[in-house]
């Protein structure tokens, strides 16, 4: 059970149990008791009814909240997935060109090595 539900049946318990107590230590004749406990039974669905919209209108509220929020995930993963791809797509020719000196520099690497092999392989 939550807090809230906790804290609304205890104020609603206290509420009861204060009345009737109230009620039958206040010394009164018949007539004015019942009276009282009319009063305070309408008191109380009244209390009661409020609750009821309350709770109905945060569940609305959380409802909506959620569904909200949800399309607004959605519009930022779209929009960050765009971006990711409109990023892809303008550095593809840089990367083909990296990738291109990349293996030139390899290339001559090797014929480096290679020279220098031979090199220390001749007679001095």
């Amino acid at each position: 059970m939550s807090r809230n539900q906790s804290f609304l049946l205890g104020v609603l318990f206290g509420g009861i149990v204060g009345s009737a107590a109230v009620l039958f230590s206040t010394p009164s004749s018949g007539k004015e008791v019942r009276s009282r406990v009319q009063q305070g039974r309408e008191k109380l669905d009244e209390i009661i009814q409020e609750l009821r919209e309350e709770g109905t209108q945060i569940k609305t509220q959380l409802s909506n909240t959620a569904k909200e929020s949800m399309s607004v995930v959605r519009e930022v993963t779209n929009e960050i997935n765009e971006s990711i791809q409109a990023w892809k797509k303008d550095i593809e020719p840089h990367t083909k060109e990296i990738q291109r000196e990349l293996h030139e520099i390899e290339e001559k690497m090797k014929e480096l090595e290679q020279s220098i092999r031979e090199s220390t392989k001749a007679p001095n």
